[in-house]
């Protein structure tokens, strides 16, 4: 037992001794400059514009996914048949051939006729499950149409958070653009293009 307390008593020691013993970790001076804050609000900035065209995306392919289920549901209820199914699955897959890019929204008549097809397709489409008989019965027919309804509508709010972005992102770079290529000569300054909304 007495060694055991000796024992004890030694570690305690030794460990309160190699606490007690300064160190030699060299002490780290961060020095963050006006140019460093300038760089990292410039890489928010670009962070946040890919998010929000990111959201867009996403919004708009899960709008093409819902309207494929629609034809699902009542190809599989009788409604309409394959070839139907078939056809508009077609003008579906080429909805997403002609979608504007980050390079070609500036171009608004592409971003126009963009839209123009994509609501006649929601338009001729939803129109088939209202109509369909058993569309009160089918409560996922209905969700899925409501789904992309509200999707739709929700297209210009999501357009318009990427423009406020957009609009941030220009306004900072024309003030700040001579610290930001003296940090990185590689980096884009160049005013990012904006979508034209019916309200605006």
């Amino acid at each position: 037992m007495k060694v055991f307390l000796y024992l004890l008593i030694s570690s305690c020691s030794v460990g309160l001794w190699l606490g007690c013993q300064p160190k030699n970790t060299p002490i780290v001076v961060t020095v963050f400059s006006r140019q460093d804050s300038v760089m990292q609000q410039y890489l928010d900035l670009q962070d946040s514009l890919v998010i929000a065209w990111n959201n867009m995306v996403h919004d708009d392919n899960m709008k093409i996914k819902n309207l494929r289920y629609i034809l699902h549901e009542l190809t599989t209820g009788k409604q309409v048949n394959t070839m139907v199914e078939q056809s508009f699955t077609a003008r579906l897959n080429q909805l997403l051939n002609i979608r504007f890019t980050e390079k070609t929204f500036s171009n608004a008549d592409i971003v126009f006729e963009y839209d123009k097809q994509e609501e006649k397709l929601i338009e001729e489409i939803t129109s088939m499950a209202y109509s369909s008989r058993f569309y009160n019965q089918n409560r996922m027919l209905q969700n899925l149409c409501n789904t992309v309804l509200d999707a739709e509508k929700n297209k210009n709010e999501l357009r318009s958070q990427y423009n406020t972005i957009a609009k941030q992102f220009n306004q900072f770079v024309e003030i700040q653009k001579d610290l930001i290529l003296h940090a990185d000569p590689s980096a884009s300054i160049k005013p990012k293009s904006l979508f034209t909304l019916a309200k605006e």
